[in-house]
């Protein structure tokens, strides 16, 4: 017993409802859609070798051939700050063997707006490094990750 009758918890919830402004307009929902992957192309199998595919529509220099970052585009109210995270470190496998690839997205943290129109596009790229003894034969890895986005 937590030393209050149940009728007066729902009372008081009811009033602390009452108190908010009617009338007050409903956030949009924030819908992300997810427009491509992230992939770090064609890689050789050089043993230590670093790939970089860059948080940009663009991946840049030091990807490989084919490489291409994630691409989100994000929906919501129009001007709303929001705050963007993922997973800093994603996995990657083929079951046997795997690669840790430090995920960057830009733009990222939270201090970012959504548009006048209500939209931001979101770009995730990473690193990977191929462990010292190489991975064996031609294969493809693979891995998921969680992208958030919050109103602030």
């Amino acid at each position: 017993m937590l030393g209050f009758p149940l009728g007066r918890i729902l009372l008081t919830l009811g009033f602390f409802m009452a108190l908010w402004p009617l009338g007050w307009p409903e956030a949009a929902p924030i819908v992300i859609v997810k427009d491509r992957d992230l992939s770090f192309g064609r890689c050789d199998n050089t043993p230590g070798a670093t790939y970089v595919v860059a948080a940009a529509e663009l991946p840049g220099g030091a990807a490989c051939t084919g490489a291409f970052s994630a691409r989100f585009s994000v929906t919501g109210d129009p001007g709303a700050k929001v705050r963007i995270t993922s997973d800093n470190t994603i996995g990657i496998t083929n079951g046997v063997d795997s690669i840790n690839v430090k995920s960057d997205q830009s733009p990222s943290g939270g201090n970012i707006s959504l548009s006048a129109a209500g939209t931001l596009t979101i770009y995730m790229g990473g690193d990977g490094k191929i462990p010292p003894a190489g991975i064996p034969g031609p294969t493809t890895l693979s891995g998921s990750s969680i992208l958030t986005v919050i109103y602030k």
